[in-house]
């Protein structure tokens, strides 16, 4: 179940992540990005840790770093898009 769970999990970063990037460069289609994007994923795992030793310790101190991108950053975006709704709201009042 563990192994299912995260499959599921990393496959719905990759299509969030591509998504993103998609957006970001203004295209239509993602499908084009989820290869180059998964290869690099792919590469960054393999060379950021050595060994399973090493990626337990980055877990120890990923919660502080996951916990802004999680929590923090979307709330703030949150907070952004309101004030923004709210100001164009009277504008044109």
């Amino acid at each position: 179940m563990f192994t299912i769970g995260a499959f599921i999990k990393m496959n719905i970063y990759l299509l969030a992540c591509c998504k993103g990037i998609a957006k970001v460069l203004k295209c239509n289609d993602y499908r084009f990005i989820v290869l180059p994007i998964s290869l690099l994923m792919i590469n960054l795992a393999y060379f950021e840790f050595e060994s399973m030793i090493d990626y337990y310790d980055v877990v120890e101190v990923w919660y502080w770093y996951a916990s802004f991108f999680e929590v923090l950053l979307p709330i703030t975006i949150l907070i952004t898009i309101e004030l923004k709704k709210k100001s164009l709201f009277h504008h044109r009042s």
